[in-house]
């Protein structure tokens, strides 16, 4: 059987197109000409903390449809209200056509056989714009093949406020985690402010991006080279001993922090009310906007250790009416000229995956400085091996929150907590078999 036509190509054509930069806006549409429904597209994706990014983003869907002649529902949410609407949405037959996926829920949903494989769109992204981050095609690669669309990087620098540190003479930035709490808990004045904003809850994400680098800290990771499974007790424990004494004893945590969600962190430093946060620049991007007085007392420091980078992804489901629309879609927004006027601006709420426009002054000056070095030194949470589809349903079912929930609130001791939790992931690993 012949395939469908698309303006007189074939819809591979059409990809195809799309993928090398062209535009079929002056054709005509194909439901004019076949009198075939014109084709939708729903698109789900988390709130990225600033309007502008967000607008922008929207702008950037949104623009293919006109072009292309397909309608384009973008629809942002809460990353809490993402990971619970996306699951009973797939288990329901209703997925979106297109979804924003975090780090390791790329894995976890080609895991479950739900993903398109759009290595026909990556693979030619490959090889423009001088090239994409290795962690960023990481995130998103399994056995050569390519299961969503790496769209932006999100390292996670330390947010300081640097007028208490200059206030104090404190010269040199802490070089580890255990420094860090020592220099939060001199500068603090609780109730008003406290030293760490540090993520503890069920706060979508944030606290596995919060809690590993300590792990690493401590000699511990969450997966072996192969991605097998790491997380040993023993560092797991140390950890947990070190979050215990920040938030029982220190206080450097706010108490309210176990019941955050992904804005909370956020909220605690715009608000005046943490000396550190360790998030990504959405922070800086809504002070630049928001509060300038702020954003210039505040510098933004790699981590303590190793630095934690991710890769902001956009997937298509099998389920979707439209494949080749949505794969093309996918290609649209990634054309770097197209995209590197939308990422210039959000004014450094996010870094290119492009490495040639990742070398742009934006992300090497200024606040932004340390940026692109994250980018090219930082390590994905699931270091030592590329996310495993395990990954991601231990984050979206909060495994390691709970875990220190456990400690932080019921009072278990850390080693306990710990070895509830591997025996957790242990079963959720093997439920994969990669």
């Amino acid at each position: 059987m012949s395939e469908p036509r698309e303006n007189g190509l074939g819809r591979r054509q059409f990809v195809k197109l799309v993928v090398a930069g062209g535009t079929l806006a002056a054709a005509p549409a194909a439901s004019a000409q076949t009198g075939k429904a014109k084709p939708k597209l729903t698109v789900w994706t988390q709130s990225s903390f600033t309007k502008q990014a967000d607008a922008a983003l929207k702008g950037l869907y949104e623009s293919y449809g006109k072009e292309h002649n397909v309608d384009v529902d973008f629809q942002i949410m809460a990353y809490n209200t993402l990971i619970e609407k996306l699951p009973a949405a797939l288990e329901a037959g209703t997925p979106p056509d297109i979804s924003f996926l975090y780090d390791a829920d790329t894995a976890y949903y080609r895991g479950k056989g739900s993903l398109l494989d759009v290595t026909d769109v990556v693979e030619p992204l490959t090889k423009l714009g001088g090239g994409i981050f290795d962690a960023a095609l990481m995130t998103v690669k399994h056995k050569g093949k390519y299961w969503s669309v790496p769209t932006v990087m999100n390292p996670w620098p330390i947010h300081a406020r640097q007028d208490l540190l200059d206030a104090a003479g404190i010269k040199q930035f802490p070089k580890t985690w255990v420094e860090l709490g020592a220099v939060a808990k001199k500068l603090q004045k609780p109730p008003q402010l406290v030293g760490y904003g540090m993520a503890v809850g069920r706060s979508g994400g944030d606290f596995e991006d919060n809690f590993v680098p300590v792990l690493w800290e401590m000699g511990g990771k969450m997966e072996n080279d192969d991605g097998s499974l790491d997380f040993q007790v023993g560092p797991v424990a140390k950890v947990l001993q070190l979050m215990k004494k920040w938030y029982k004893d220190d206080k450097i945590i706010p108490q309210g922090a176990i019941n955050w969600d992904d804005t909370g962190n956020n909220k605690a430093f715009q608000s005046e009310q943490a000396v550190f946060i360790h998030n990504p620049a959405s922070v800086m991007s809504w002070l630049v906007q928001e509060k300038p007085d702020l954003a210039k007392r505040t510098k933004l420091y790699p981590s303590p250790g190793k630095s934690v980078v991710d890769a902001w992804c956009f997937g298509a489901f099998k389920q979707t009416k439209f494949p080749e629309e949505a794969k093309a879609c996918l290609a649209y927004t990634m054309q770097p000229k197209r995209y590197e006027t939308f990422i210039k601006a959000l004014t450094g709420r996010w870094l290119p995956v492009y490495k040639d426009i990742a070398k742009d002054p934006l992300w090497n000056t200024g606040i932004y400085a340390e940026y692109n070095k994250l980018a090219q030194t930082g390590q994905l949470i699931s270091y030592s091996g590329p996310p495993h589809a395990g990954f991601g349903e231990a984050t979206n079912t909060y495994v390691l929150p709970d875990m220190a929930a456990r400690v932080l609130v019921e009072n278990w001791e850390p080693a306990k907590a710990a070895d509830e939790a591997r025996k957790k992931l242990v079963a959720i690993w093997a439920k994969y078999k990669d």
